[in-house]
């Protein structure tokens, strides 16, 4: 039993690092994705926004799931 909990709790702590990092990667990568797609900056900060929007009303399901 002591073995199946150390295992859930190492795939937790792997796929909040993993969802961090997948967010946090938007940040330094949108100089390369505003040339990639030839977006100036109000389309860039869209981009965040609809991140953003996107995420927050995203966790208002499931913080109620949650608790």
């Amino acid at each position: 039993m002591a073995m199946d909990a150390q295992m859930i709790a190492g795939d937790a702590r792997r796929n909040h690092f993993t969802h961090h990092a997948a967010i946090g990667a938007l940040i330094p990568l949108l100089p390369w994705l505003r040339d990639a797609f030839d977006l100036d900056y109000t389309r860039s900060g869209m981009l965040l926004s609809a991140l953003g929007l996107s995420y927050g009303f995203g966790q208002l399901p499931m913080s109620v799931l949650g608790d």
